[in-house]
């Protein structure tokens, strides 16, 4: 996609805050350190895995600004189009609707941000074209 600004640079940033997001999971695992046992004698060790897991969107702000660096954070149970949707609104929320900033948003290609669930949320939610997405 061509991005071609019709106004200056510096009423581009003034309009737009620009985010770079993306997603991440930690696992808890429990792990078998060092251990000492008698020569010859193999001991037996049990590990019950819990396999807990934690998802998270994370969006950084990356507006030459007093903002830089900012995070936006959401704790999910599932990264699926869903709740993709649910932490864009909540980025709507913040900039547009509160501070009146359109988003400039950076994402990798995962299949979530290219599915047809959010490619309509974002059809149906930016006819005031707060929504550019790279």
């Amino acid at each position: 996609m061509k991005l071609t600004l019709k106004k200056s640079p510096t009423v581009f940033l003034k309009d737009y805050a620009i985010l770079l997001e993306d997603e991440c999971g930690i696992q808890e695992e429990n792990v078998v350190g060092s251990l000492w046992y008698k020569k010859g004698i193999r001991p037996v060790i049990s590990n019950n895995r819990s396999y807990k897991t934690k998802s998270y969107f994370i969006a950084l702000e990356v507006t030459p600004n007093k903002d830089m660096g900012k995070t936006t954070v959401m704790e999910t149970k599932k990264k699926n189009s869903k709740t993709c949707i649910k932490f864009l609104k909540k980025l709507k929320n913040k900039y547009f609707i509160k501070n009146n900033k359109k988003v400039l948003l950076g994402w990798d290609n995962v299949s979530i941000h290219k599915s047809l669930e959010l490619k309509q949320w974002l059809k149906e939610n930016n006819k005031n074209e707060e929504w550019l997405t790279l």
